[in-house]
């Protein structure tokens, strides 16, 4: 809020740790990305952490095994670096455990993505083509 509307605050602090949207929001891209590889065995990794709190999907295999393609994919969301201008550094990655809010927010994540990206990224081009005009409120652009 306090960039789109600089004129309102007299300032502004933080709350999360990201230096930008550009870290905030990748980190939600870099979760919403490796879900789509994971999908299909989302409900087979949430049954075994009910079963199993404790389970490691690195070294406790499902049955029948997720593909090395899906393990990189858990592996991108459980360990997602970030690094704030300090130099301090954080794990902003999911935790193990939270598997099933993955599959409840995904369409959430989806849609704070395709609202938020556009306000930072003038280069985000959802569909590939120019990049979407707002209407003012009288209707013209």
């Amino acid at each position: 809020m306090v960039e789109a509307y600089p004129l309102m605050f007299d300032g502004g602090i933080s709350g999360f740790g990201y230096n930008s949207q550009l870290t905030q929001w990748g980190s939600v891209s870099r979760v919403v990305r490796n879900y789509d590889v994971i999908a299909p065995r989302i409900d087979d990794i949430i049954a075994e952490r009910a079963r199993n709190p404790s389970w490691n999907p690195f070294k406790e295999r499902l049955s029948p095994p997720l593909t090395k393609a899906q393990l990189t994919a858990l592996r991108n969301i459980y360990d997602i670096p970030m690094e704030l201008t300090n130099g301090f550094k954080y794990n902003d990655g999911r935790w193990f455990g939270s598997e099933a809010m993955w599959k409840s927010n995904y369409n959430a994540l989806v849609g704070y993505l395709r609202d938020s990206v556009p306000r930072w990224d003038e280069t985000y081009r959802p569909s590939g083509g120019r990049r979407p005009t707002r209407k003012s409120s009288s209707g013209t652009h």
